[in-house]
């Protein structure tokens, strides 16, 4: 049976503003605005609704060369942008989560679950924002897909990739270790690698680290993870690179690779790991958080660190420590 209301008008729902300050409701209030200049200016003809398959994939074009690193979220150029992607960020996660809403926090806005009366799961959006700069926008890719049957064949396929990544890491492990033992140790180094893996010149750079940090030696054990030679190094870190660019900023070449040659250093005396090119080995480099995380300092090699863990027979698994600034 059809219902014919004729001409009469029917009353608009709007909705409701969440609780919180009224500078926050303010800010909720102006969302449609928002989504309507990032779908206009900020990433223009972008596909509506602008929570749909094709607008996602559009907006991951784009999002690597908008926000570069972390510091792009943390210290952006033009705020309003940053703005604009919290709103889409959390408009799409609401729409394929139904029951969630937005929900105001100190630290910024955030989605609260339909289930979680009390806000015990509450993570500000601006996270979420970070998190995909930092490592890639496949590494939210959740947010813009519903909870439904997807959810465990994603989880199948993502397990089924990483045995395959696992199994060609060993292999090719078990081909750096072949090659490793048919070098000549006496041979004269001649590609930048072996130059700078060289021991005297990594002995040079950790003794530098060393004498800046005010020790005498590297100790016969590992320090305490809470130790105040640990809250040294953290100190030491800050101080050289506040932020993430200082890392790769060539006035800082120096240092960057003093902290390079001691961390391996560490890890190869404590932990058993032996030093490699990752462009001559790349099967071996397991970067679980996306590739967009690891920085190069290097123009004609790529250090990283090897460890094994576990060995399971011929089927050894190898994990891989690799050295964030190297």
């Amino acid at each position: 049976m059809g219902l014919d209301f004729g001409d009469i008008e029917l009353t608009p729902i709007e909705r409701r503003v969440p609780p919180g300050p009224a500078e926050w409701r303010q800010w909720f209030q102006q969302m449609s605005a928002q989504l309507h200049k990032f779908g206009s200016v900020t990433i223009p003809g972008l596909p509506q609704p602008v929570w749909s398959a094709e607008a996602v994939n559009r907006v991951a074009e784009v999002f690597d060369d908008l926000f570069p690193d972390v510091e792009s979220v943390r210290m952006a150029a033009d705020p309003d942008v940053v703005d604009q992607f919290l709103r889409w960020f959390g408009e799409c996660s609401i729409h394929n989560h139904p029951g969630q809403e937005w929900c105001y926090l100190p630290e910024g806005s955030a989605l609260r679950d339909a289930d979680d009366l009390e806000g015990h799961e509450l993570t500000t959006v601006r996270l979420w924002l970070e998190h995909a700069a930092e490592f890639g926008f496949d590494y939210v890719r959740f947010l813009f897909r519903p909870d439904d049957d997807t959810d465990e064949a994603d989880d199948e396929a993502y397990e089924r990739e990483q045995q395959q990544r696992q199994a060609a890491a060993a292999a090719e492990y078990q081909r750096f270790i072949r090659d490793a033992l048919t070098d000549d140790p006496d041979s004269v180094p001649s590609s930048a690698w072996a130059k700078w893996v060289a021991p005297q010149r990594r002995a040079r750079q950790v003794r530098e680290f060393l004498d800046r940090a005010g020790w005498p030696e590297l100790p016969d054990n590992p320090w305490a993870d809470s130790g105040p030679e640990v809250d040294r190094i953290q100190r030491l870190l800050t101080e050289w690179f506040p932020t993430r660019a200082a890392m790769t900023n060539p006035t800082n070449a120096e240092h960057a690779d003093q902290v390079v040659c001691f961390l391996g250093e560490c890890l190869t005396r404590y932990a058993g790991a032996v030093w490699f090119d990752r462009r001559q080995h790349q099967d071996m480099h397991l970067v679980y958080m996306g590739e967009k995380a690891v920085l190069s300092l290097y123009d004609d090699c790529a250090s990283a660190i090897c460890a094994q863990i576990m060995e399971v027979g011929p089927e050894d698994y190898c994990g891989l420590l690799r050295v964030r600034r190297g």
